[in-house]
């Protein structure tokens, strides 16, 4: 679990250091702060030397492919290098370097373990077998091959269609039974079972169901270490949330998850808050994200609110706008 993270010259970050993470850490600040980019910073970190999932991860492909991608990972102005560093609860402190080619005359160093199209990068203290699991969630939905593939993972793992459903009625209370349909004339798919005459295709019961299921059965399916998602309110009415908040922080502790999530929403802060009851709040960490001032070169700021200053946001306290 990640406990400080330390971003130089990375994306819009000219110097960036976040400390006292919890459990599960909800991003927030306005469009255009940062929370994907942080979130892309994370993903590096825990699984260096995997920059070609990079793209599409947690942003639309760019029509440029990977070369219209990987420049923009060094902040502007920053000549051709940037540097990300996390500590860890276990384990020793994670570097990476990454070097992009064609913005500046300044060349790489020859000897790092990756290159790929007009990126390189070099890394400490982790290494291709001492990767962090870590998986993502896009605001981006899913296609349904992908997410039949992803349940049916999770539902195999022991209790797994126990714990999928459990979670998904904390939701939706009319969930009784969810499962995966195959047949010779089509292709697999998921259907739910409402309390109707009949069980009906998941992707009829509507996109906030879907969502759900895609995070959940992400989660279950792979166990991941630490686990993004990206605007985890879309799609889905700010009622849910306290219950998704919930079912959440259910699993990250049972999993043994650290979670990082991206919102834009203030239910979904509110909703954070009222899910941690008192006593688990110290889990709860909120990473507030903001300019500094008008002129880029200052970048941009963040700090890290913890279980007081979190009472003291949602009292309006404290301003997160």
């Amino acid at each position: 679990m990640f406990t400080r993270l330390h971003l130089r010259n990375f994306r819009g970050f000219a110097e960036l250091e976040l400390g006292g993470l919890g459990r599960v850490n909800l991003i927030v600040g306005r469009n255009n702060s940062g929370k994907t980019s942080l979130l892309e910073a994370i993903w590096i970190l825990c699984q260096p030397g995997r920059f070609d999932d990079l793209p599409g991860l947690l942003r639309p492909r760019s029509p440029t492919g990977h070369n219209g991608y990987f420049p923009w990972l060094v902040r502007d102005g920053a000549e051709s290098k940037c540097q990300l560093l996390g500590d860890c609860e276990r384990g020793p402190e994670r570097t990476v370097e990454v070097f992009v080619h064609g913005r500046s005359a300044v060349p790489a160093p020859p000897h790092l373990p990756y290159h790929s199209h007009n990126l390189s990068a070099g890394w400490s203290g982790s290494s291709d077998g001492d990767r962090v699991r870590c998986q993502s969630v896009s605001p981006l939905m899913r296609g349904e091959e992908d997410l039949v593939r992803s349940f049916d993972e999770a539902m195999s793992k022991k209790g797994g269609e126990e714990a999928i459903e459990s979670l998904l009625k904390q939701v939706d209370p009319r969930v009784r039974r969810i499962r995966l349909r195959a047949s010779p004339k089509v292709s697999p798919y998921i259907e739910v079972d409402l309390g109707l005459s009949e069980r009906i295709p998941l992707i009829q019961v509507g996109h906030g169901l879907s969502r759900l299921v895609e995070i959940f059965s992400e989660l279950l399916a792979k166990g991941p270490q630490v686990y993004l998602v990206d605007e985890i309110e879309n799609g889905i009415h700010f009622s849910l949330l306290p219950r998704i908040w919930a079912g959440l922080g259910a699993a990250a502790r049972q999993l043994g998850t650290q979670v990082f999530v991206a919102t834009h929403s203030h239910e979904c802060i509110l909703a954070a808050h009222a899910a941690f009851a008192p006593e688990s709040r110290d889990e709860l960490r909120l990473i507030q994200l903001f300019r500094s001032g008008e002129r880029s070169s200052e970048g941009v700021q963040g700090r890290v609110l913890d279980r007081e200053l979190i009472d003291a946001a949602v009292r309006g306290d404290v301003d997160l706008r």
